[in-house]
């Protein structure tokens, strides 16, 4: 029983790959289009595994056009007249574009699915932040996009001639990812299309996991309503009845509304302090602690950080000494009035100059940084006064500016005066 359970399975999807041509054009698509935006700018996403996760959902802007035309070129081909040597003899024709959509959907997202675990696996994050609950939950969410773009291609190409499929397809395809998705994570509202990517670090966030199995729920069950749909034969053509146009309507529907009605944000802040730390003072009493994702870069921007303690103590400006220095994330950064100093985000675009060390000094605890009206002039001329008196003293140059001159570098006094100040918010 078994055996031929296995015969009959084995020589189905032999015939199915020597007639389909979805697997062939989705697989490679996925396969390449992945790859091409891993190692898109050195992979700086490497080590964080949420990172990563959103990284991959920039390439789905280009993957599902390919897959719904894929699937649209399989569901066209099958549905014609003479189509009848394309089909097992086992099966009914109205089987047979279901049986198409799934194959071509199984295969690319099992490829999809493989390429972002085998990064997972290779950025050697094994212990996420947000834990893996979340992170399998928006690989699904992600996957299901996939799905969905192929039960739609399978749906509209069954009414189309071969060659207009593919085009029609790859086109209503891009635009309705667009449509959908256009807002996506960029705005604080639900988005069916879910992510569109992110390229930064993503620590002290994590998704919004209701969005995520709701968005799954709702593509994934639409795309069967969409495989399944019945179509009428009209003189040899197939074309969409009531109940296919009643579906196609609902579908459309239910998407809309769903990027209207859902409510929360997808993103939630999940603030945590950096947990790796770097002794700056010989009695290990000053530390700049740093998130361990971000290692790499820690090695190129802590030893200059040493040389400004340094040189704040050596030369008397008490107003740049500090208890000590965390790196910031999405959603943390040192108390106001707690002696840490903030270290701007580690990431591949974090360079040790002038707005690195403003970042550090800036009052952040001030409304008037964040107010619609800029804060005085005075305030910018004192920040980027005082991060390049802290550079001259400390022997570091910024490439970008010219050195200050001997009567342009602030005194003590004056540092610690421009500090008091901002300590209460008087700009």
């Amino acid at each position: 029983m078994m055996n031929a359970f296995v015969h009959n399975m084995t020589r189905a999807l032999r015939y199915d790959f020597s007639t389909l041509l979805g697997p062939y054009i989705a697989v490679p698509s996925v396969v390449g289009l992945g790859v091409g935006i891993a190692v898109t700018r050195d992979a700086p996403y490497l080590g964080e595994a949420m990172w990563t996760v959103r990284w991959f959902a920039l390439s789905l802007f280009l993957i599902v056009p390919v897959c719904c035309a894929a699937a649209a070129i399989d569901a066209s081909r099958l549905s014609q007249v003479h189509a009848n040597h394309l089909i097992l003899v086992s099966q009914r024709r109205s089987v047979i574009s279901l049986r198409a959509a799934g194959i071509t959907a199984g295969f690319a997202t099992l490829a999809y699915v493989l390429l972002v675990g085998s990064v997972l696996l290779i950025g050697g994050d094994l212990s996420p932040r947000p834990g893996w609950g979340p992170i399998v939950l928006a690989l699904l969410a992600q996957v299901s996009v996939i799905i969905w773009f192929v039960a739609f291609g399978s749906a509209i190409g069954r009414y189309l001639g071969v060659f207009a499929s593919g085009a029609v397809g790859a086109i209503a395809g891009f635009g309705l990812y667009q449509l959908l998705g256009g807002a996506s994570l960029l705005a604080p509202k639900f988005s069916i299309m879910g992510d569109s990517g992110a390229s930064v670090s993503q620590i002290g966030l994590t998704w919004n996991v209701a969005h995520l199995v709701i968005q799954s729920a709702i593509l994934l069950s639409t795309a069967v309503m969409l495989m399944v749909v019945r179509s009428s034969n009209i003189a040899g053509r197939l074309v969409p009845g009531v109940m296919a146009v009643v579906t196609f309507v609902g579908v459309g529907a239910l998407l809309i509304g769903a990027n209207t009605f859902v409510p929360g944000e997808p993103l939630v802040q999940r603030p945590e302090r950096p947990d790796e730390c770097w002794a700056l003072s010989d009695d290990g009493d000053t530390l700049a602690c740093y998130y361990p994702e971000h290692a790499k870069y820690a090695e190129d921007l802590l030893p200059p950080l040493i040389q400004l303690y340094d040189a704040a103590q050596q030369h008397g400006y008490s107003g740049f000494v500090f208890d000590g220095f965390e790196e910031t994330s999405r959603s943390y950064e040192p108390e106001p009035g707690s002696g840490i100093a903030p270290l701007p985000t580690f990431d591949y675009e974090t360079t040790f100059d002038t707005s690195f060390v403003e970042e550090m000094l800036m009052p952040t605890h001030c409304p008037a940084i964040y107010a619609d009206t800029a804060p005085p002039e005075r305030y910018f001329r004192d920040l980027e006064a005082s991060a390049m008196t802290w550079l001259s003293i400390s022997g570091i140059t910024d490439p970008n500016l010219p050195e200050l001159s001997a009567d342009e570098v602030l005194s003590p006094d004056e540092v610690s005066g421009i500090m008091g100040r901002w300590t209460t918010c008087d700009l």
